[in-house]
């Protein structure tokens, strides 16, 4: 059953997913659920070398294009109405400016 939290979005459950993304351009995270917009609450990664990444909803720049050293990373903590939020039906994708290794986890919620 859905649960009710702002005035006409229902949240469908909190998933967790790895972040094992390594080829240049779209690597899909979250893949696309039909009808749903996925909502990434919480989300660490760590980039192998020095790369751009970019959060998308599907092609659809969520994003500008954020640059890491060697060894850097992101920790975006647990943030209820979300960091980033794709469109409906869309899978949320990381765009990688070069084919580096990027490694971590998130949080999302699946909501209508």
């Amino acid at each position: 059953m859905a649960q009710k939290i702002k005035q006409g979005i229902a949240l469908l459950g909190t998933l967790e997913a790895p972040v094992n993304a390594a080829n240049s351009g779209s690597n899909e995270i979250v893949a696309a659920v039909a009808d749903r917009r996925i909502r990434v609450t919480q989300v660490f990664f760590v980039v192998d070398s020095a790369v751009t990444v970019q959060a998308r909803s599907a092609a659809n720049n969520l994003t500008g294009a954020m640059s890491f050293a060697a060894n850097g990373g992101i920790v975006l903590p647990y943030n209820e109405q979300g960091w980033f939020t794709t469109n409906r039906g869309e899978a949320f994708n990381l765009n990688l400016g070069g084919a580096v290794g990027v490694r971590g986890a998130l949080k999302y919620d699946l909501i209508v």
